[in-house]
């Protein structure tokens, strides 16, 4: 469990994800991978200081498992970035779920006493397709979310 966000971390997700999909692939059903990254993070530690920076990162973990189903698998992939493994979900289902989660994350600025900061992220995603290791998802998946920072951010991407 990622201390902070009390989430799974990196380690634990690949234990669970590469079960996951070695058991889709046998059973020739389809999943989906989105990767997360909040946009500008850097910029709001310098601001507003880390420990606003940890409660943004745990109000946007509260955000995103509001919008996720309970079989999902998210995790802390590192820093401000995050990763979802979607059991039975296509490119299209992927897509539709990473864009309810950034407009989600959009409308719901990050709120405490005397701040208001608005957030928003950029999101890629991946089918899998003919891969037989996670990794190779993962990496579309990541392509796509640089895809998406480079065409202007708090975008979804599909690779």
């Amino acid at each position: 469990t990622d201390y902070l966000t009390n989430i799974l971390n990196r380690r634990a997700f690949f234990e669970i994800a590469d079960k996951m999909s070695q058991l889709a692939f046998r059973s020739k059903k389809t999943f989906s991978i989105l990767i997360l990254d909040i946009d500008f993070f850097k910029k709001v530690n310098d601001t507003y200081g880390h420990l606003v920076g940890d409660d943004i990162l745990k109000h946007l973990v509260q955000n995103v498992l509001s919008e996720i189903r309970e079989s999902d698998v998210f995790a802390r992939f590192g820093g401000e970035e995050f990763i979802a493994f979607l059991s039975d979900t296509d490119e299209k289902g992927a897509f539709a779920l990473a864009e309810k989660i950034r407009i989600s994350i959009e409308a719901t600025p990050y709120v405490d006493d005397t701040l208001c900061i608005p957030i928003t992220v950029s999101i890629g995603a991946s089918e899998q397709r003919d891969e037989k290791v996670l990794a190779s998802l993962i990496k579309r998946a990541d392509e796509a979310l640089y895809r998406a920072k480079d065409n202007g951010r708090n975008k979804v991407e599909i690779g």
